[in-house]
C-alpha cells in the first residue's frame, strides 16, 4: 500500500496537460539521446551512439503544424567472440525532411496524426553470418556503392 501511495504521490507532483500542439506560432523544439544500431536477425549486437535532432515549427492553428526537420545519428557496435568480430552494425547519418501534424482538439489526450518525407545522408554497415552489406547513402531510396 505504502508503494503505491509514491506513485500516486509522484504521479501527481507531475501532472502536467498532454499537449501535442502546445501553442500557435514558431518557435525551435529540439531532441536528443541515445543512438542505437542492430540487425533484424538474432544476433547481439552491443551499440551505442548519439541521435539530435531539431524542428522548425510552424504551427498557423492549434490543430495543424508544420515541422521541418534536421538531425543526426552516430552510433556502431559489435560482438566480438573468440578474438574475431561475429556481427557488427554502424549507422552514420544526416537526416532531412518535413512533417505535417494533425491534432484532436481533446484535453489532456491530444492525439494527432503525422506524416511527412524525409532522407538520410551517410554511411551505414551490417555484418552478420547471414548479411554482409556496407554502404554509403544519399537518399534512402538510392545507394551509392
Amino acid at each position: 500500500m505504502r508503494i503505491f501511495s509514491i506513485i500516486i504521490f509522484v504521479f501527481c507532483l507531475s501532472w502536467n496537460p498532454a499537449l501535442a500542439q502546445p501553442e500557435k506560432g514558431t518557435f525551435i523544439q529540439g531532441s536528443m539521446g541515445l543512438g542505437y544500431v542492430y540487425p533484424y536477425e538474432d544476433v547481439d549486437i552491443n551499440s551505442s551512439g548519439f541521435y539530435a535532432q531539431g524542428e522548425f515549427v510552424w504551427s498557423p492553428l492549434t490543430w495543424f503544424g508544420v515541422r521541418p526537420y534536421a538531425g543526426m545519428i552516430i552510433s556502431s557496435g559489435e560482438n566480438i567472440k573468440d578474438g574475431q568480430v561475429t556481427a557488427r552494425g554502424k549507422a552514420n547519418a544526416f537526416l532531412l525532411g518535413a512533417k505535417l501534424r494533425l491534432v484532436a482538439p481533446i484535453p489532456y489526450v491530444a492525439p494527432f496524426i503525422e506524416g511527412g518525407i524525409g532522407m538520410s545522408a551517410g554511411s551505414f554497415e551490417t555484418f552478420t553470418p547471414l548479411i554482409n552489406v556496407k554502404e554509403v547513402v544519399f537518399s534512402s531510396m538510392y545507394p551509392i556503392r
